[in-house]
């Protein structure tokens, strides 16, 4: 790593073996196992041009062997048709040559029907999805649900269920469903985990969206959760669903309007108009889990009109230019692009349920990860002469065998194929990790890292690992055993043989319960302390505060965790643009100034990272002697908070950013409360797109009792509070306000030379029970603190205040709360020169 002369260097590591994010199913957790063919025609259809919708039934096929694929899948054949069939499950064969031949043939369990009594009628390019449920409610049998669609629609009813006896399906339905329009709601289905549910949609058990060419239906794949018994058993025909919650939607639905309204803002990264996401699972592994789309991916460029690459009007405009028809094999119009790949995107069930709790927008979610389907599908790329232009189909997950099927399409002659991957907890849950992404030991500067076992009754066992710029392994690893409650803290200057060659470290553990942060220091200097990563980031990243004056430096860093070579692009809020080439698991540090042949930019004041799935980064802000940090993430919210607030600019000045990282404007509305939870006179503005509310308290024109602050925006926005002590001009400490509210957490350390101040606000609209507990490394409790926090209430101090005992044997605070609080805490040295502050974590 490049190594910045006289100032703070930022090293960001992964070695391969790390690429993977904690709690997150990743692409490597899929094992391929092979594919198998479908059987012949049944009942007047076939199996040729099918694959459009899948599921899979536990109770299938119960004399089949046992053979490792029990169950049985139930499926679409032929488009003109849209009847359904149930096929056993062969073992699936890995065929090197690609050739059919090589490959079991699945047998037929019932014969196809039309489960749905033609209620849809004739559909016109059809979409449909199938997921098997259990009983649910008043229900005594489990249902096969289903939904249908076709290319042209407005809010036609979609939704319905039947018997798993297909010739005798008692068919329920057809429904509407809610008021959203049929382009986002009726393609894939598919049973969401009753965790996951019980947690965040209750009663509301399926997962039904759909993807669009176009912009029709938002630019992304959509999803939501429904459960159809909640509105009758069955819903009387034509009924509205109202048991609904909306997941995932690249875009909003204006009240009946048949097209979604969206703008870039609101995009899928990677989205292209020929996109085609066809199917969906949601899939688990242990404590690891992943909510997937499968479908074909555009690549190059894209445009509307024929596939030689003439493009045609869309804009109606009866004077446009309309070409002429080209010759087959290129006289199919729609959407096209200069090539499509299979892929599967992964997205995190995270994130989906910060939408259902409505701290992020439906169009804040991101893919974290992309995986090519290419090396297991037999035919890839367009084929004209035969107008195959999509290559995948359904997918269906067997949630107890980890077994996930996928659709390639007229890959068989005219049939289907079906490709079965397992699903493994794998590397990525066999141990959490946090990542600590800056360590310099080099004489001057020194790392202190901190680790702290959150669990009240599980120990955490594991290893601390040192890495060089170049992601080798330096000096020994670092044994840890962390008690309940236990705390380790590393300095790397005294516990590593060879602390100079130390650019980065690993804590790889037991349990996902283990916290940190690291601090960077010159001693008598500065000092800047950040949370450890335990997140890969999946979106765009924000850097919402960027300082690259004649006076401020600006430092970044960047590090892909991919196996894949990566281009990420910053867009500054002036307009310019950087683009840095990543290689494989390849990080780069730099300051804002490099990218501008060493000059000064004021007016860059913050930027976004386009391309940015895999990467991981942070930024340093420095002048004189101040220096602070923050975390780049992707993670965004509606609402943020800023809970310490000093108004008293002769010796603290306190400074505020939130930014806006959408295309568009949004409405931030700044809620200032007084230290007793009084509300004061709020203040509404409008931040253009790739701008900020930024500035200190007073010059913002906050009321002088201002004791802390929330923002509230009509988009997700991020940002962070800062402090400068004014009085000495030395210290500068930041941190986040995005996502930092909940109900328990630690903080993490208690200063041994200097001092420590503590906040924690009741966010809440009632009164809150706070208890703070001191804790020594060993995890002994020394003393416990409860108190009552009125409604918006502001409760702070030095610890030693706070707590009537004697707690100078303690090392850190745990907090918890019977109400949702932000807490934090700022450390200062006694000679008046470091400062750094972390949030609750």
């Amino acid at each position: 790593m490049k190594r910045l002369a006289g100032m703070m260097v930022i090293a960001f590591l992964l070695g391969t073996v790390l690429s993977a994010a904690a709690q997150r199913i990743q692409p490597e957790d899929l094992e391929y196992q092979g594919a198998f063919r479908l059987p012949e025609g049944s009942n007047g259809s076939t199996w040729e041009y099918s694959g459009y919708a899948m599921t899979y039934y536990p109770n299938g096929d119960p004399t089949g062997p046992n053979d490792g694929y029990p169950g049985s899948l139930f499926a679409l054949g032929h488009d003109h048709q849209q009847y359904v069939s149930e096929i056993s499950i062969p073992v699936p064969v890995v065929s090197t040559s690609k050739d059919v031949e090589d490959l079991n043939t699945a047998a037929t369990q019932q014969p196809f029907y039309d489960i749905t009594g033609g209620m849809f009628g004739a559909l016109e390019i059809p979409r449909a999805g199938l997921a098997y449920l259990g009983p649910q409610g008043s229900q005594t049998t489990g249902k096969l649900h289903f939904c249908w669609g076709q290319h042209f629609q407005d809010f036609e009813a979609s939704h319905g269920w039947c018997e798993v006896t297909l010739s005798n399906p008692q068919t329920a339905g057809p429904w509407h469903f809610g008021g959203y329009t049929n382009y986002v709601t009726n393609d894939y289905l598919f049973p969401i985990p009753s965790e996951w549910a019980s947690a965040h949609t209750p009663g509301q058990l399926l997962a039904t969206g759909r993807f669009r060419d176009g912009v029709w239906g938002g630019r992304g794949p959509t999803l939501f959760a429904y459960g159809p018994w909640n509105d009758g058993n069955p819903p009387a025909p034509n009924a509205t669903l109202s048991s609904l919650t909306p997941l995932l939607l690249y875009g909003v639905q204006e009240a009946g309007a048949i097209e979604i309204t969206s703008s870039e803002e609101m995009m899928m990264d990677a989205y292209k108009e020929p996109d085609e996401w066809s199917g969906g699972a949601w899939l688990t592994a242990g404590s690891n889990a992943a909510v997937v789309f499968v479908g074909t991916k555009a690549l190059g460029n894209s445009w509307y009109g024929y596939a030689n690459g003439v493009t045609y009007p869309t804009s109606g405009d009866e004077d446009a230019h309309y070409p002429p028809l080209p010759p087959w094999p290129y006289d199919q119009r729609g959407y096209w692009s200069d090539d499509i790949e299979p892929q599967m995107l992964f997205y995190d069930p995270v994130d989906l349920a910060g939408v259902a709790a409505g701290t992020m927008e439906t169009y804040d979610p991101q893919p974290y990860a992309v995986m090519s389907l290419d090396p297991a599908f037999f035919h890839v790329g367009y084929d004209l002469e035969n107008e195959k232009r999509y290559l995948v189909g359904a997918a269906a997950f067997d949630r107890t065998n980890g077994l996930l099927y996928v659709m390639e399409r007229r890959a068989d002659e005219e049939k289907s194929l079906v490709h079965v991957w397992k699903v493994t907890a794998g590397a990525s849950a066999a141990l959490s990790r946090l990542y600590f992404p800056s360590i310099r030991s080099d004489g001057s500067w020194d790392t202190e890292l901190g680790l702290i076992n959150t669990s009240a009754t599980e120990a955490a066992t594991g290893t601390v690992r040192f890495y060089s710029d170049g992601g080798e392994e330096v000096s020994s690893a670092i044994p840890l055993s962390l008690p309940p409650h236990g705390r380790r803290e590393v300095l790397v200057s005294a516990d590593l043989s060879d602390p100079s060659a130390a650019a980065y470290a690993v804590c790889e553990t037991s349990a996902g319960s283990v916290k940190g942060y690291v601090k960077f220091f010159i001693s008598g200097q500065w000092r800047a302390g950040v949370p450890a990563i335990s997140r890969v980031n999946g979106a765009n990243v924000s850097i919402p505060h960027i300082a690259s004056d004649a006076n401020w430096t600006t430092y970044c860093a960047l590090l892909n965790t991919s196996a894949l070579p990566c281009s990420p692009t910053i867009e500054f809020n002036d307009g310019s643009s950087q683009t840095i080439s990543l290689a494989a698991y390849e990080h780069r540090s730099f300051n804002i100034r490099e990218l501008f042949d060493g000059q000064p930019r004021p007016g860059i004041t913050s930027g976004v990272i386009r391309n940015a799935n895999g990467l991981v980064g942070l930024e340093l802000f420095s002048m004189g002697n101040q220096l602070a940090g923050v975390v780049l993430h992707d993670e965004r919210a509606s609402a943020m908070y800023y809970p310490h607030v000093v108004m008293d600019p002769a010796h603290w000045i306190t400074g505020i950013v939130a930014y806006n990282p959408a295309a568009s404007s949004c409405t931030m509305t700044v809620k200032p409360y007084e230290e007793d939870g009084t509300e004061l006179p709020t203040v509404t503005t409008t931040i253009d797109g790739g701008e900020r509310y930024f500035g200190t308290v007073t010059g913002l024109g906050l009321p002088g009792s201002t004791a802390w602050v929330t923002v509230t925006a009509s988009k997700a926005i991020t940002g962070f509070e800062a402090f400068i002590n004014a009085g000495n001009g030395n210290q500068l400490a930041g941190y986040s306000g995005v996502r930092i509210s909940g109900r328990e957490g630690v903080l993490p350390k208690l200063e041994r030379d200097g001092w420590t101040g503590v906040t924690i606000v009741n966010v809440e609209g009632s009164n809150a029970l706070v208890t703070l507990t001191a804790y020594d490394d060993a995890g002994t409790v020394i003393a416990t603190e409860t108190r009552e926090v009125g409604s918006h209430e502001k409760y702070s101090g030095a610890p030693s205040a706070i707590f009537s005992g004697d707690i100078s044997g303690a090392t850190y605070l745990a907090y918890s709360s019977d109400k949702d609080v932000v807490a934090f805490q700022a450390n200062g040295s006694s000679d008046g020169m470091m400062l750094d502050a972390l949030e609750g974590m």
